[in-house]
């Protein structure tokens, strides 16, 4: 499954990198972030993998992310990975004035059984992806008030 999202956000890119990247901003503008932690490697270095643990209406769920690519201010790739389904984002951001626009390509793999739900999984998943990309637009764009 392949997707892309694209937002808008009015401020610098060296500003919505530096916010996207900030472990402890990212309590603030990610729905339900318990954990985020290094678990082996170097802080954003290519290689490098994290443990994320978000607990939304009392479930628990984990994922870890791999940095592949990592070249801000222009590129992120990342690695999401979580029981049975794996995302690969490409994150690339453009100068549009003194606005950013912020671009995600999402590529999914789900193992069995889940890939049968994939129909019900795009729809579901873009939202989610939506959601959050509008969650840091506004957390950044809040901040200039």
């Amino acid at each position: 499954m392949k997707y892309t999202e694209t937002v808008t956000i009015n401020e610098s890119r060296e500003n919505v990198i530096k916010t996207l990247r900030n472990v402890e901003e990212s309590f603030q503008w990610m729905e339900g972030l318990t954990k985020f932690e290094l678990l082996s490697g170097e802080n954003e270095a290519v290689g490098s993998k994290y443990i994320m643990e978000f607990n939304q209406k009392g479930k628990v769920s984990r994922m870890t992310e791999t940095i592949e690519a990592f070249d801000p201010p222009s590129k992120m790739v990342m690695i999401y990975e979580a029981g049975g389904v794996w995302n690969k984002t490409i994150n690339t951001f453009e100068d549009n004035g003194d606005k950013t626009v912020y671009h995600m390509d999402n590529v999914f793999k789900f193992k069995f059984p889940l890939i049968l739900f994939l129909p019900l999984f795009k729809k579901l998943f873009r939202k989610e992806t939506r959601k959050g990309m509008d969650a840091l637009k506004n957390h950044i764009e809040s901040k200039k008030e």
